[in-house]
């Protein structure tokens, strides 16, 4: 039945089966039938993974390929299709390039069934395969130039409408980001949005080109007095990191001095302590000044909000010390949540503490309270096969060793119930994500137990409740 035949047939159904609700019930499910069948015969079920079969058996033997990085997306039954990066062999010089992204748009334009849209990396830049010959060309000159440039690492588009880029200095940033504008012209997409960073990690500029990227470079020139270590920007805001604490001040005065005439927000923190957009950090930096020598020599790095103090740290032991000083300091009081974070490597200099993962302990208290919560924390993660802790407010989670086994999680009811308050959700498990969890009270059953049916459910009750 050809399409054209098929679509009379379904209209001529449409008005008998109004009448004939019974007859549409079937018509509905014998045309959808039809129309599979139709549809099958137009390729694959799952177009975007025979896609991929396409293009891979296709330039299975390539000489110019060294590999294939592609992504598959079968978003309905026959409509789909395969996108990703041709890695080009490394050197490869202009004409081999050329030549490939040629085959590459011939298959893409007579290929049957799902779409193809894929670029080719060639020393780190990524070429677009545009369908029109143009195009291709824009971006062939282009890439060129930026891959013979040793200031550049690599560059990537993202929908033609992102540029990601990476240069192999902060100074090369600059550099790069005041030739840009000029370089893009000739695309046949307007670049929306550009990410260019330097390879160490130190310089971030992320928006549309435009003045805001020549007041970043003015800060950072000028920051290197103040031991400048880092700066993201964007058209709204600079976020400025220098080494030390104490210079934070300084630099600040300064950025905001670069920045005189435009409407770029600033912020500035140190290695020791991250700020978070919109704060200034005063309530950080003052209870910081208050610790004592040996206590802030514990602090790895830090991060803070307006309510809100993150401190990481290398040990347990440091995690009690500075627990203690910041309990009792009455400059704590400024926020409502202190937390600490202890990791197996210890922290990661420079980075906020909020993105230090898979922490042994992190403990999420009032200041009043933090010093007795990392106590507790200690002392489940003192319990035999304890492999991390974490306490907040409303919850405790302990996690064991999958060598303890789910049929013995009962075991740590007892010294889970010392510490636990009343209300907390209060969890033990294993790494592999067996658990028993609770919602703590003097007594509780088994309908208390979020998993009733473990194996260990019936004796953690019985503990539990036989436990002070």
């Amino acid at each position: 039945m050809t399409p054209r035949i098929f679509k009379a047939w379904w209209s001529a159904r449409a008005t008998r089966n109004a009448r004939h609700p019974f007859a549409a019930r079937v018509a509905a499910a014998s045309g959808v039938i039809v129309a599979a069948l139709l549809l099958s015969a137009c390729g694959s079920v799952n177009a975007g993974s025979a896609s991929k079969q396409d293009l891979e058996r296709a330039f299975a033997e390539d000489p110019a390929i060294e590999s294939m990085d592609l992504r598959v997306a079968n978003d309905l039954p026959w409509v789909g299709g395969v996108s990703g990066d041709i890695i080009a062999k490394e050197g490869l010089d202009e004409a081999d390039l050329r030549a490939l992204i040629e085959r590459l748009a011939k298959f893409s334009a007579s290929h049957k069934g799902g779409s193809v849209s894929v670029g080719v990396i060639s020393d780190g830049v990524q070429f677009p395969v545009s369908e029109k010959q143009s195009a291709r060309e824009a971006y062939l000159a282009f890439g060129l130039s930026l891959r013979d440039d040793p200031r550049v690492g690599s560059v990537e588009f993202d929908f033609g409408r992102s540029l990601l880029m990476t240069a192999e200095s902060p100074a090369a940033v600059f550099e790069l980001a005041a030739a840009l504008p000029e370089m893009l012209g000739p695309l046949p997409t307007e670049v929306t949005d550009l990410e260019l960073s330097s390879s160490d990690g130190a310089i971030s500029l992320e928006g549309a080109p435009g003045p805001w990227l020549m007041y970043a470079e003015r800060v950072w020139a000028g920051a290197a007095r103040y031991g400048a270590t880092g700066l993201q920007a964007t058209p709204e805001l600079v976020e400025l990191r220098v080494q030390r604490e104490q210079d934070v001040e300084d630099a600040r005065s300064f950025a905001r001095y670069a920045l005189d005439g435009s409407q770029l927000q600033l912020t500035v923190s140190s290695d020791l302590l991250g700020v978070a957009s919109g704060s200034n950090g005063d309530a950080a930096r003052t209870l910081l000044a208050a610790l004592t020598d040996v206590a802030i020599g514990k602090v790895m790095t830090s991060w803070a909000s307006d309510t809100v103090l993150q401190i990481a740290v290398a040990s347990p032991g440091d995690a009690q010390l500075l627990a203690d000083e910041l309990s009792r300091l009455p400059q704590s009081r400024e926020f409502s949540t202190l937390a600490i974070f202890v990791h197996p490597d210890g922290a990661f200099p420079g980075e906020p503490a909020k993105n230090v993962g898979d922490e042994i302990l992190s403990v999420y208290a009032e200041p009043r309270e933090l010093s007795a919560q990392v106590t507790n924390a200690r002392r489940l993660l003192g319990e035999p096969g304890a492999q991390s802790v974490s306490i907040a407010r409303d919850r405790i989670e302990l996690s064991v060793s999958d060598s303890v086994g789910e049929n013995n999680l009962a075991g740590y009811a007892v010294e889970l119930k010392s510490v636990a308050a009343t209300g907390q959700w209060t969890c033990v498990s294993t790494t592999s994500g067996s658990a028993l969890c609770t919602t703590a009270k003097p007594s509780i059953g088994l309908d208390d137990i979020g998993y009733d049916e473990h194996p260990s459910a019936k004796e953690f009750v019985r503990e539990w409740n036989a436990a002070p």
